[in-house]
């Protein structure tokens, strides 16, 4: 039996990894809610906005934000778009599907 972490695993281990290294970082969430109007139909609100991606790192100078995607997992149209805007605003957007890919990109830019 080969087991491959989830994504929600994999996000968990990377934000241990970024807190034991006092890295200022911290996890977006972005859901529907449902709630009832005075006439009990049901709506939507939404926090945060699409695309948004998983992780935020700050970083001297630097933000970086990362999307935690499983070994085969890919980007959706949403994400695309975050990342192309974030990019045109100079931020730095990745994909990144372990704590190595953290510690590789973070040895590339602080060190």
């Amino acid at each position: 039996m080969n087991l491959k972490p989830t994504e929600h695993q994999i996000q968990k281990g990377i934000m241990d990894y970024l807190k034991m290294r006092g890295i200022m970082a911290w996890r977006q969430n972005s859901l529907s809610a449902p709630i009832l109007d005075k006439y009990n139909r049901r709506h939507y609100i939404r926090t945060g906005m699409r695309g948004l991606p998983d992780i935020v790192i700050l970083l001297p100078r630097i933000v970086l934000f990362c999307e935690i995607k499983s070994e085969k997992g890919k980007l959706s149209p949403d994400q695309k778009e975050f990342f192309r805007k974030a990019k045109e605003l100079g931020h730095l957007c990745e994909v990144v599907r372990s704590i190595d890919d953290v510690e590789k990109l973070l040895k590339y830019l602080i060190i």
